[in-house]
């Protein structure tokens, strides 16, 4: 993955870049928000790379993947001893020691965890599942998040609270379609990498299949418009992108749907 600060005309992502390069140094913890497909992973390994840390682990632990059930043994390890058996699990944070520990989807981890987490990253330090030993957190914490509030109404106390004790740093990654005038920029940067690994001849898009990109909302935002460069190249035969090589919902005139997670799904986008 590259590790280049990609250039961008629109304001809110020149921001985010600026907080990104500026926050990357330091050891403070980091919490990145946006919706999905608006590039947070990307953004959070290229903060784990310019940092001083670079040269330790990226340990990434998928919150939501992992599940209510078996977050809290999967971030805090276990220290389970009987009389017959001695079964350890490390932690997520000693599995990122010297490193970063990169969490992501942070909102679904249940609020008695997050208090947990928090107390982790704020102290320093922590102690396993049924251990009575303290360990050291030498890890820098990475978090990403489509929403910062909980489920069910978001009147569970603790979601805001979790974010700002767990990070100093927040930084916003706008939806594509807040920054339309980066579209050219990023069609010609996925083309490049196209040519670059694939040896795929195409060399460019045509005006009109750029304005329908350009006018086209984009419910699974950069990632969305990724996956459809790469469908478009394989279609072209020749070496530039037309109209015709686009995906069918580019011309069923969803110019104007408001992104949803359901939107995003019919499109192949989920999560």
């Amino acid at each position: 993955m590259d590790t280049m600060i990609p250039p961008s005309l629109s304001e809110p992502m020149q921001e985010a870049l600026v907080r990104l390069q500026r926050v990357a140094p330091s050891d403070l913890s980091v919490i990145i928000q946006g919706e999905p497909g608006t590039g947070k992973e990307w953004a959070a390994r290229l903060i784990h790379r310019m940092s001083n840390r670079s040269s330790g682990p990226l340990h990434i632990v998928d919150c939501g993947a992992v599940g209510e059930a078996n977050i809290e043994k999967e971030l805090f390890g276990y220290d389970a001893i009987t009389w017959d058996n001695i079964e350890i699990r490390k932690s997520a944070f000693e599995e990122a020691s010297g490193g970063t520990l990169y969490l992501h989807e942070i909102e679904a981890i249940p609020a008695a965890v997050q208090l947990r987490v928090a107390r982790a990253v704020e102290y320093k330090q922590f102690r396993r599942i049924g251990g009575d030993k303290t360990h050291a957190v030498n890890a820098r914490m990475i978090a990403t998040t489509s929403r910062l509030r909980l489920p069910a109404g978001g009147e569970e106390p603790g979601a805001e609270d979790f974010a700002s004790r767990l990070a100093a740093i927040t930084i916003t990654l706008p939806p594509l379609r807040e920054r339309t005038n980066d579209i050219p920029v990023l069609i010609e940067r996925f083309l490049n990498e196209m040519r670059d690994r694939y040896l795929n001849p195409v060399q460019g898009i045509a005006p009109e299949a750029l304005r329908m990109c350009s006018a086209f909302s984009w419910p699974g935002n950069v990632r969305q418009l990724k996956t459809a460069m790469e469908y478009a190249a394989i279609m072209a035969r020749g070496s530039v992108i037309e109209p015709a090589h686009l995906p069918a919902y580019l011309h069923n005139g969803a110019h104007g749907q408001h992104p949803t997670s359901d939107t995003a799904d019919s499109h192949g986008m989920k999560g």
